[in-house]
């Protein structure tokens, strides 16, 4: 009875403040009031009665994520390998992350069911931190990378970010339209290109004496010890591909959708991730591939088409899959501003005979740095949103939005030592990837993978983010002209 009364109340509180005795729009206006559901919407132009359509949006967005962070156990004892020991992970640290930004986006009809979009976010702040889990604090040793030293400590502040991350451009066709067929369903087709503008992520410590240490020197170099001008950034550094189609259909007040999309990311040049190298070891150089499903139902409650007003409930479920691949993690700024010799030090990008039966680096492969930038395991997400839009006017739309998402258990550290698809050239060449197949005589297994970090990739070591939660709040301001 009271959520009956709530909704009586809302509705009472639309139709007064729209002016429910205003007089009917002219007929030749464009409204909000034809438009699909969300994901099927595409503005037009060029039609009988409505030749050009733009429309302009801006959204202030605040996304809460918080996540445990834990590191599998390790221990090298006597006995423990016959049962005498269960691995368990340990507590490492407690995950935070907020952001607030203005999203801005334009859309412009160019011909029929055919729009362009123009998508410009902007962060105002987006800070990072990790901060005691359960007493992890006061058990420093599970930060140490083997011999004792840290790795890094807790807590820990990334420093505050803001500024421009991306400049996207959206082509999007309605191929069928429920309007203009009505014993079709609305199928939209976009593909979405997002450019990175402004400066691109560095990992960074806002408690050390050098936020920004410069990666790409050996520790015990004098310019290892120097500002460099290193900034935090913001941008992943990343052009990315967005291939997305949606499909719905309305049965009265009720329009269920479907939508299904997949999400490319390719390295540019200018940023951390482009240094990651291409020698023949390493395994993994690519970002991950996120495919996502979406399955939701558009509820309206009021719909005054003489005015140009209609109030929908927007309801959807979201399910993701990430696959394997290269990423700036929760641990980003921690592990990429470390001053520990595991990760500070250079790896030779490949080996060579040494001239006596052994290894040495081989010179020509040149060095690889560890920037902060980990390998990924696969993992899924679960999500649901709800969302109200309350069309006020035939040009002029509000929107009030919030979602939930839950993302699996999964390590974000824990690439292979050797790249075993890669047949070594000889033993010298293959170093450690290799095991004694006689008495005498040894056989490869591959060759060694230069961005393998034995501290933080070794079984036993590897770093795990754990009960990953996700709240988007936000609010809508939409204009058609």
């Amino acid at each position: 009875m009271g959520l009956s009364r709530t909704f009586a109340a809302l509705t009472a509180f639309v139709l007064a403040s729209s002016g429910a005795g205003a007089a009917p729009r002219a007929t030749d206006a464009k409204p909000f009031i034809d438009d699909t559901a969300e994901v099927t919407n595409v503005l037009d132009a060029f039609d009988a009665d409505d030749p050009f359509d733009v429309q302009l949006s801006v959204a202030y967005a605040t996304r809460i994520k918080s996540a445990k962070l834990r590191r599998e156990s390790e221990l090298r004892q006597a006995g423990l390998a016959q049962g005498r020991f269960t691995a368990t992970n340990e507590n490492v640290a407690s995950f935070a992350q907020t952001t607030h930004s203005l999203n801005l986006q334009a859309e412009a009809g160019l011909w029929h069911d055919l729009a362009l979009r123009v998508k410009l976010p902007i962060v105002l702040s987006d800070s990072r931190a990790l901060s005691d889990l359960d007493g992890s604090s006061k058990n420093p040793e599970r930060l140490t990378q083997g011999d004792g030293a840290a790795l890094f400590s807790v807590p820990f502040n990334s420093p505050s970010r803001s500024g421009l991350d991306w400049l996207g451009f959206e082509l999007a066709w309605g191929i069928t339209n429920q309007r203009r067929t009505p014993a079709s369903p609305t199928w939209l087709a976009s593909l979405e290109l997002r450019l990175p503008i402004g400066d691109p992520l560095h990992a960074c410590n806002a408690g050390a004496a050098i936020a920004c240490r410069n990666v790409f020197a050996d520790p015990a170099s004098a310019s290892a010890q120097q500002d460099t001008g290193r900034t935090p950034g913001l941008n992943r550094g990343m052009t990315t591909l967005i291939a997305r189609t949606a499909v719905s259909r309305r049965y009265g007040d009720v329009e269920p959708y479907g939508q299904f999309s997949v999400l490319a990311d390719f390295p540019g040049s200018g940023s951390d991730f482009a240094t990651q190298n291409t020698q023949a070891g390493v395994i993994l150089n690519r970002p991950p591939v996120i495919g996502t499903v979406v399955s939701g139902v558009e509820f309206t409650t009021i719909e005054e088409r003489e005015h140009g007003r209609r109030l929908v409930f927007d309801l959807q479920g979201k399910a993701a899959y990430v696959s394997t691949g290269r990423d700036y993690s929760e641990l980003f700024d921690a592990l990429g501003s470390s001053r520990a010799s595991t990760l500070a030090t250079p790896s030779p990008g490949a080996y060579t005979d040494n001239g006596s039966g052994g290894s040495m680096p081989r010179t020509s492969a040149g060095n690889v740095y560890f920037t902060g930038i980990t390998d990924i395991a696969a993992h899924i997400s679960l999500a649901g949103r709800l969302a109200l839009r309350w069309q006020a006017g035939p040009y002029v739309a509000f929107a009030l939005g919030t979602s939930f998402e839950w993302v699996q258990s999964h390590a974000i550290t824990g690439g292979d030592e050797c790249n075993t698809m890669v047949t070594a050239a000889s033993l010298g060449e293959a170093a450690n990837c290799k095991h004694q197949s006689t008495a005498t005589a040894y056989k490869t297994t591959g060759i060694p993978n230069p961005n393998y970090r034995p501290s933080v990739d070794a079984p036993g070591r590897r770093f795990i983010v754990d009960d990953t939660l996700v709240t988007d709040l936000w609010a809508n301001l939409s204009l058609l002209f």
